[in-house]
Order: structure tokens, then C-alpha cells, then sequence
């Protein structure tokens, strides 16, 4: 089966909605996959989660981009190369 690697900016997660809706877009199974790079992304977006949850919304939020991380996302061993547009 062929998969579609997507790239979302770490800017573009604000909330547990957010989440919800790539959570419901991505994966294995739907044949749509997260880009597991820049290897940043992960702790930028807990980053901006946290700026914005705290509590059982902020858990709920770690325990997604953990899901996240270990079912909906492939890096192929590349290397980021971040370029100004």
C-alpha cells in the first residue's frame, strides 16, 4: 500500500482539537502518515501545548503526541535541512 507522508508546522497544534483531527486523518491504516522529522517537531508542539494546557488537558495532549509518535509517524533516516523561505 502506498502512503502519504504529511508535514504539519509545530505552530499549526493548538489544541486537543487540533490533535483530534490529525488523529483522525493519519495513520497506517487510513494510508496517511505524519513526517517524523525535523526530530524536534514532537517536543515543539508539547511545547506549544503546554504554553496553552495544563492539568488533565495537558496529559490527555502528552499522551496523544505519544500515540502519535510510536503509530502515525515515519522519518526514512533523513536528514532536516531547514531552509528560509
Amino acid at each position: 500500500m502506498l502512503h502519504l507522508e504529511f508535514a504539519v508546522a509545530p505552530t499549526e497544534i493548538n489544541s486537543l482539537a487540533d490533535l483530534a483531527l490529525l488523529d483522525a486523518r493519519l495513520g497506517f491504516d487510513r494510508g496517511a502518515v505524519l513526517s517524523g522529522f525535523p526530530k524536534a517537531w514532537f517536543r515543539n508542539v508539547s511545547d506549544q501545548l503546554s504554553r496553552t494546557h495544563n492539568g488533565t488537558s495537558l496529559d490527555k495532549a502528552t499522551e496523544r503526541l505519544r500515540s502519535f509518535k510510536n503509530n502515525k509517524t515515519v522519518a526514512f533516516n533523513r536528514t532536516y535541512q531547514a531552509r528560509k523561505y
